[in-house]
């Protein structure tokens, strides 16, 4: 369901009830936060909330367990729920052009994920958990202020965009 650019200032409740809806996209709106019920939305494949303003994710994120695409870059991110870990489906992580300062040590645990961008926060290291993400070939941190890879660095099979 495209719902981008729409002006919208917060998620139409009717969305609640669209539970066989598979992606999602509410990009470029004036979006401030995500309902708590976006995890009851179970069988989303793909939700995009990229160029909003939101500045949290709902720790119920992880109720849509067919997540396989997030795209949140380009909001006001200032952390990523933990429970983004529990996502078991997820492919790709889009989490640029936010404020992120560091991120949670459980996307480790997310065993499907190939492509990870971080660019253009304000992360200084990762979680030495990410070097166990053994499907991850893709992984973008240009434009922090990057201090230490953690064991991640470490691995060759993988492209780092420093």
């Amino acid at each position: 369901m495209n719902l981008s650019r729409r002006g919208l200032t917060e998620v139409p409740g009717f969305v609640r009830d669209l539970v066989h809806v598979e992606g999602l996209d509410l990009s470029e709106n004036h979006l401030t936060t995500l309902p708590g019920w976006i995890g009851e939305l179970t069988n989303l494949t793909t939700l995009q909330v990229a160029y909003n303003r939101i500045r949290a994710i709902p720790d119920t994120i992880d109720g849509a367990t067919r997540l396989e695409d997030l795209i949140l870059s380009f909001n006001e991110l200032t952390e990523l729920p933990g429970t983004l870990g529990r996502l078991r489906h997820l492919v790709y992580l889009k989490a640029s052009a936010n404020r992120l300062t560091t991120v949670p040590g459980s996307l480790g645990e997310l065993s499907e994920l190939t492509l990870l961008n971080l660019m253009r926060n304000r992360l200084t290291a990762l979680p030495n958990s990410l070097a166990r993400l053994r499907k991850l070939k893709d992984l973008n941190v240009r434009e922090n202020p990057m201090r230490r890879l953690g064991a991640v660095g470490r691995r060759d099979d993988i492209m780092i965009w420093r």
